[in-house]
């Protein structure tokens, strides 16, 4: 997730907010933690943006203040509203983030893109989404790594409209050559020659 925050996504949002149990004592975030200070400019003894457990009343500033900023931008007539990145890692147990269709991360999964907000959900537990969340997705990153039978089902059924299980495995099998390599998956897309990718450098197409 790094790599996609600090490389492929770098310079994408103006704001990053973290809700995951190891914001704090995993030194792996310290590259974002760096790249917020440093490059976003936010004084995190000021503001907060990593947070070690679903906070949903820190999530409901966080979201006010972005309709704000973005309802602005829009009567300013900015070409552009600035843009606000939510990451929920490894959260997916906790009945109050991912299991609800009524909570604010499925008004987030819902509505955000309406005011510039952008939602990432790390999980290895696919089929513990809440529907509103799975159904609201724009694009899938998944790893091949992913050893558990079920999930990997799970996912391989959601995105296998257009191509069969087994010609996805096939590319999942494709992009594990790479080290570090995912396949990424546009699901908003009209054109199935560019629904996936191999680790956002090219795309795939599986054989017939």
């Amino acid at each position: 997730m790094l790599d996609l925050l600090l490389r492929h996504y770098r310079g994408a949002f103006d704001r990053i907010y973290l809700y995951s149990r190891s914001a704090s004592l995993d030194k792996g975030w310290d590259p974002l933690r760096k790249y917020v200070e440093e490059v976003q400019r936010v004084n995190l003894d000021q503001e907060q943006c990593f947070f070690d457990d679903f906070d949903s009343k820190a999530l409901q500033a966080q979201m006010d203040l972005q309709m704000r900023v973005a309802a602005y931008a829009k009567q300013a007539k900015h070409k552009e509203i600035p843009q606000v990145l939510w990451i929920f890692d490894d959260l997916v147990d906790d009945e109050r983030v991912m299991h609800s269709n009524h909570n604010l991360v499925a008004t987030l999964a819902i509505r955000s893109r309406h005011f510039g907000g952008n939602l990432w959900v790390a999980t290895q537990k696919f089929r513990a989404l809440a529907n509103i969340v799975r159904v609201n997705l724009t694009a899938l990153f998944v790893w091949p790594a992913l050893s558990n039978r079920l999930e990997r089902k799970a996912i391989l059924e959601e995105i296998s409209g257009r191509y069969t299980p087994e010609q996805i495995e096939e590319m999942l099998q494709h992009v594990s050559q790479r080290p570090y390599g995912f396949l990424f998956v546009d699901l908003k897309t009209v054109d199935p020659d560019r629904m996936f990718q191999d680790s956002l450098l090219q795309y795939l197409r599986p054989t017939d």
